[in-house]
């Protein structure tokens, strides 16, 4: 089973009890089949991909999220702030991340 290292991170940090949820939450989390519906995140990943690939102003990362349901405004709204404070005056440019698998002990 692959993990993703967030999750085995947080499980790693875990002591027991919590340890066991932890990992039952993991083992539940990765039985499902990925749903972009119930990826809370990917609208705004998808707009900063947008944004610098096509070497847009931070200021319009609002317009590319795009119209967002009331439950996700104010935490998309704090991650458009961090993620603008986080740029400042950097000069970013994009490029296409390489991609590799990884088999531990090769």
């Amino acid at each position: 089973m692959e993990i993703p290292l967030t999750s085995f991170i947080d499980y790693t940090l875990k002591t027991g009890t919590p340890k066991m949820t932890c990992a039952k939450k993991i083992k539940g989390q990765m039985s499902q089949d990925y749903d972009p519906s119930k990826d809370f995140y990917k609208r705004f990943r998808d707009a900063v991909q947008k944004l610098h690939k096509n070497d847009l102003h931070t200021s319009g990362l609002s317009k590319i999220v795009g119209t967002i349901d009331f439950k996700k405004a104010s935490i998309y709204s704090a991650m458009i702030t961090g993620y603008k404070k986080f740029i400042g005056k950097k000069e970013i440019t994009w490029f296409t991340p390489p991609r590799k698998k990884w088999n531990p002990g090769s």
